[in-house]
C-alpha cells in the first residue's frame, strides 16, 4: 500500500468516518439536525427536505439498541436530499472511487459533488501530483468547518 493510500485509510479512520458516521446518523435518524434545512453554498435546493418526526415517505429500519442511551426506533426517508443529504453523496462518491483505486483528483473531477466545489478543487491543485498534498485540499474544501463544500456546521452538528 502506498503511502497515500495508507494516510487516505487514515484519514477515512480518524476523521471521515466521524463525517460519515454524523452523515448517516443525520439522514437515517435527524441526529444532531437543527430542522429544516435551506439552501447553503454549493448544494441544490432540496425537493425532499428533512423531517425531525419523519411523518412521510420513511421506511422503518427496526430498533437499534444504542447502549446507554436505550433503544431507538429507526426511520430514514430515502427521498431526502438536502444539503447534507448532498454531502454524504458528495463524499460517497469520492471515497468509493478511491476504495476502487483511483487517485485523489480523478475521484473529485468524476464525483456527485457540485460542479462549483469540483472546480474549486481543481483550480487549488493545478499542477500537484502528491497525494498528500491533494488530501489535504480535498480535508480543506469537503471535511473541515468552513470548508467551501460542507454545510452549515449547525446543519450537522452531532
Amino acid at each position: 500500500m502506498s503511502a497515500s493510500r495508507r494516510r487516505f485509510a487514515i484519514l477515512c479512520t480518524h476523521g471521515l468516518v466521524g463525517v460519515i458516521a454524523v452523515i448517516a446518523c443525520v439522514r437515517a435518524f435527524g441526529c444532531g439536525r437543527q430542522g429544516g434545512s435551506a439552501t447553503h453554498g454549493p448544494w441544490q435546493r432540496a425537493s425532499v427536505a428533512y423531517d425531525a418526526s419523519c411523518t412521510g415517505g420513511c421506511e422503518d429500519l427496526g430498533e437499534l439498541a444504542l447502549g446507554e442511551v436505550g433503544d431507538y426506533q429507526a426511520k430514514i426517508n430515502r427521498a431526502v436530499d438536502d444539503d447534507v443529504a448532498q454531502w454524504g453523496d458528495c463524499l460517497q462518491s469520492v471515497l468509493s472511487c478511491i476504495d476502487a483505486g483511483g487517485g485523489v483528483s480523478s475521484c473529485v473531477a468524476a464525483s456527485a459533488c457540485p460542479e462549483n466545489c469540483r472546480t474549486s478543487y481543481a483550480r487549488q491543485t493545478l499542477g500537484q501530483t502528491d497525494e498528500d498534498a491533494l488530501l489535504d485540499a480535498f480535508e480543506i474544501l469537503f471535511i473541515e468547518a468552513g470548508g467551501e463544500c460542507v454545510p452549515d456546521q449547525e446543519e450537522i452538528a452531532p
